[in-house]
């Protein structure tokens, strides 16, 4: 299903929201995993432009401690804040 902000989803609804499991395809990144309330919110993994991010989200915006991983195969294990993973050198 295409909507008017040109976002692609396919998976499960409720009461005509996405709930459930389903994916996400929007213009900068695709998410799949747990939806509620027509909202990314449960574990999901976002996929963008140079690494993945696996994790919990919460109203659209990940929470807690999120898993990067790279084109490479590394992967790093950081905090999010506001929304956004925070990469703290050591």
């Amino acid at each position: 299903m295409k909507d008017a902000d040109g976002d692609v989803y396919e998976g499960e609804f409720k009461d005509d929201k996405r709930n459930g499991y389903g994916v996400l395809v929007h213009p900068g990144f695709k998410y799949e995993g747990e939806f509620k309330d027509d909202m990314m919110w449960g574990k999901g993994k976002q996929y963008f432009p140079g690494y993945t991010m696996t994790g919990t989200w919460e109203k659209n915006i990940p929470v807690g401690e999120v898993i990067l991983t790279f084109p490479d195969g590394r992967e790093m294990e950081v905090s999010v804040k506001d929304g956004l993973p925070v990469i703290e050198e050591k």
